[in-house]
Formats: C-alpha cells, structure tokens, sequence
C-alpha cells in the first residue's frame, strides 16, 4: 500500500514517487507536464501529468495523468465536458488516453454515437 503522502514527479517520461514535498514542487515547476492538447473543432482534448495520485481507493497503481475535453465556447472559455475525465498510471497509457479523447471529439463531431474505449 501506498504511503498517503506519496507525491510523484517526472523523470523525462517516467513516473518517480517521493515523500518530499520540497523536491516534488521543484521538480514539478521543471518539468514538462503537457502530454498532448488538441483542438477538434468545437472542442479541446487536454492530457497533463497532474503529481498527485488520484486513485483514491488505492488499488492498483497511482493515476497521476488526466485527460478532460473541454468545450471552445465562442467568447474564448473553455468549459469541460461533464463527465469526461480519465486518468492514467504511465506517459505512454496517458498518450493514448489522448488518442481516444480527441476520438471521442471527432464522433461528437460527425454525429456518431461514442465507441467503447
């Protein structure tokens, strides 16, 4: 079981925990968080690395990648679509979160109905 207090930063591409919040927040301040973000049409398909694990039950491994999609509304907001939100353990599981956002973007937009991840 994981320590409640386990932070993780990236190493490059790679997930690394740590107890110590002081060199979590300098890592994280250095590090490239952005896995992907794209636009499709109407909509904006955001994956990042968010440090905090939040696999709140704790089975399994820490889900510290989170992809959302967010709606381009036409004043320039951003406004997430409601119910939208996966997370991820690795950059690689992240990157292909992604894939199936922008997917799932591109289906909203052609009027088809959403495929099962």
């Amino acid at each position: 079981m994981r320590h409640p207090l386990t932070f993780y930063y990236l190493d490059g591409q790679e997930v690394k925990p740590t107890l110590d919040a002081k060199k979590w927040s300098q890592e994280f301040e250095r590090a490239h968080c952005i896995v992907a973000q794209t636009d499709v049409g109407s909509y904006w398909v955001s994956t990042v690395f968010i440090g905090i694990d939040h696999n709140f039950f704790g089975d399994g491994p820490p889900l510290v990648f989170e992809t959302m999609i967010f709606r381009n509304e036409p004043n320039g907001e951003r406004h997430s679509v409601d119910g939208w939100i996966e997370r991820a353990s690795t950059w690689d599981e992240a990157a292909l979160m992604h894939v199936h956002g922008v997917a799932w973007a591109q289906q909203q937009l052609e009027g088809l109905p959403p495929t099962e991840g």
